[in-house]
């Protein structure tokens, strides 16, 4: 399922500093030993890049948006703020965000059925589908999946209650870098289709830059 190129989706494991481009249609999964840092850096102002993470040692513990929120009291992450389980362990921390900082927690991850509903099924396996094709390689079988946080996608609620997807506040080369609080995967998928973003089906032209690495002194 992972190629060997950076081009391609792939599998990264911890080690030294590490630089992947994740196209638009791609997605990385990343071994993440606690204390580890990952930064997505987006290399143009419309890319969005849906965000999982699982408990290493269980992977029936993962981020789940909802109580992040709660424990928070907060719809949007600020750097110091914790991703964490359902149990409110936590397993990731926003530790820089250089961007707009309102990066999406409402809207689903992508799916051949959520991708009907906007028009023809393009090439590219929704985010979806690559989180479950990921997940059954650790024997794990996960019919929905759980909200992604989605880096660099703006949305708003009206005082009515509606929302409305924006025209992304970010810029290129900004970045968003969380900490792994404990041993942890975490996947990243470049959504392909153009719902998730505002609506504007831009192709292949998108991409984002992941870099891992353990800071100087930690």
């Amino acid at each position: 399922m992972f190629g060997a190129s950076l081009s391609t989706s792939q599998e990264r494991a911890p080690g030294a500093a590490q630089i992947d481009l994740l196209p638009v249609g791609e997605w990385l999964l990343l071994r993440m030993p606690a204390g580890r840092h990952v930064r997505v850096t987006a290399l143009d102002e419309v890319q969005v890049v849906a965000l999982w993470a699982y408990d290493a040692t269980n992977l029936e513990r993962r981020v789940s948006m909802t109580h992040s929120q709660a424990l928070i009291r907060k719809v949007f992450l600020e750097p110091g703020d914790l991703l964490v389980a359902s149990d409110h362990g936590a397993i990731l921390r926003v530790f820089a965000d250089i961007s707009h900082g309102r990066h999406d927690s409402s809207i689903p991850a992508c799916s051949p059925a959520l991708s009907r509903r906007s028009g023809p099924l393009r090439d590219p396996p929704s985010c979806t589908a690559r989180l479950s094709a990921t997940l059954s390689r650790f024997g794990v079988e996960q019919l929905d999946a759980p909200q992604p946080w989605n880096l660099f996608m703006t949305t708003s609620v009206a005082p009515n209650g509606s929302y409305a997807t924006r025209e992304p506040a970010c810029c290129a080369g900004d970045y968003v870098e969380l900490r792994a609080e404990i041993d942890c995967l975490v996947l990243l998928s470049s959504c392909a289709h153009g719902m998730s973003r505002t609506g504007h089906d831009r192709g292949g032209e998108s991409s984002a830059l992941v870099m891992t690495f353990i800071p100087h002194g930690g």
